[in-house]
């Protein structure tokens, strides 16, 4: 009855032109008996399911396995950015309270609502850290190289008294290598950064207002991804979205080499936490992998992941 339901959910729940990615149950009703977590082995009449879909356009869906298969690799199965994102950031007491996820990608910026230890939303920005170091290259007439560079150790949010004053060195595009380079305010590099980070944190907010998902995150928000280790940007994140926020690290995988501990390893931890969970879904992220049964592929990879390495969920 179980599969059944989520079946149903599965074939009514998008357009034809899309494909579901996650479908998570959040709760089952029995007979119109709401708060059901687990209806294995209860009795009743009508069996009902609150499911969290995720959707993407089978199309692009199928471009990303083109490209992959073009490398001689197999898609076993697909997961999205902030959901993997959440599964490696969060502790449970987060998950269980209410948190929102935020995840500073190159290309994008992705959101996830996480409530009674369940995805409950999740949503992509297209603005991200690519767009970010374009502004810098523009702007300076650097080249997105050297605006890379400036990004990662220069860039912050929050003007300092001292900006004015200290200088960086900034190499035009096309200079020589004899060419001495420019000798610019640190201020400046903080007006260009500092708008840009404002409207993806301003569009985050639009969103899950929108969506009603402010309440359901509580007071919580875990920034993660390349683009969240810029100096000074929990603090316009506490000022623009009013939460409680911090930085999240990979906590689900222990034994990372040290390269691989920084926030722009979320989403590669998260994938290793996923094939542990995969079988609380219905829904076969690769189109046709079996990831519930004790034979499939992924439920394969999680023992070999118990065997070698001690997680958290």
């Amino acid at each position: 009855d179980i599969s059944r339901v989520l079946r149903a959910v599965n074939e009514r729940s998008v357009r034809n032109e899309r494909s579901v990615v996650h479908a998570l149950p959040i709760g089952y009703s029995i007979d119109g008996h709401k708060g059901v977590s687990d209806p294995m082995g209860m009795v009743g009449d009508q069996l009902g399911v609150d499911v969290a879909v995720v959707s993407a356009e089978t199309l692009a869906m199928r471009n990303i396995e083109l490209a992959l298969n073009r490398c001689h690799l197999q898609v076993e199965a697909l997961i999205c950015t902030p959901y993997a994102s959440g599964l490696s950031t969060l502790v449970d007491d987060e998950a269980t309270l209410g948190v929102a996820v935020v995840d500073f990608g190159g290309a994008t910026t992705t959101v996830s609502v996480f409530n009674q230890g369940r995805l409950a939303y999740c949503d992509a920005i297209a603005i991200g850290g690519h767009h970010l170091t374009l502004d810098i290259a523009r702007q300076l007439s650097v080249g997105v190289e050297e605006a890379e560079r400036l990004k990662t150790f220069y860039g912050s949010v929050l003007p300092g008294q001292a900006d004015e004053r200290d200088l960086i060195s900034v190499t035009p595009v096309g200079a020589g290598r004899d060419e001495i380079p420019n000798q610019v305010p640190r201020g400046i590099l903080t007006r260009i950064v500092r708008p840009r980070m404002e409207e993806i944190l301003t569009v985050v907010r639009e969103r899950m207002q929108a969506t009603g998902m402010m309440d359901v995150s509580g007071r919580r928000l875990v920034l993660t991804g390349g683009g969240s280790e810029l100096t000074g940007l929990p603090e316009l994140a506490r000022r623009l979205l009013a939460r409680n926020v911090r930085v999240g690290r990979p906590l689900g995988v222990v034994g990372l080499p040290e390269q691989a501990r920084g926030p722009a390893f979320s989403t590669v931890a998260g994938m290793l936490v996923y094939p542990q969970i995969c079988h609380q879904e219905f829904v076969e992220p690769g189109g046709g992998l079996n990831v519930s049964g004790s034979d499939s592929y992924l439920s394969r990879i999680a023992g070999w992941l118990r065997s070698g390495f001690s997680t958290s969920a």
